[in-house]
């Protein structure tokens, strides 16, 4: 498997640097198995730095939420809620 990040802890952590108009806007990605600590190293991380922390996989829970609780099947249909 090609790893294009450090590994830290068993967990690949790759980072970008996102241009905005007006400033520079950093973003990290953190990826690894299932229960390999990827939230806790990504919330220290961003605690460290003074960043914004946001987890995907509650984003990608949340909208599964809703579209089972709608009965949404379609792709299309899930897509619209987002």
């Amino acid at each position: 498997m090609e790893c294009h990040g450090e590994v830290l802890y068993g967990v690949v952590v790759t980072g970008e640097m996102v241009l905005n108009k007006s400033r520079k806007d950093y973003l990290i990605t953190v990826d690894g198995p299932a229960a390999s600590g990827k939230s806790s190293l990504s919330r220290f991380l961003a605690g460290k730095l003074g960043w914004k922390w946001l987890s995907t996989g509650v984003f990608y829970r949340g909208v599964a939420y809703l579209a089972l609780s709608k009965g949404l099947k379609e792709e299309k249909e899930i897509v619209a809620l987002i």
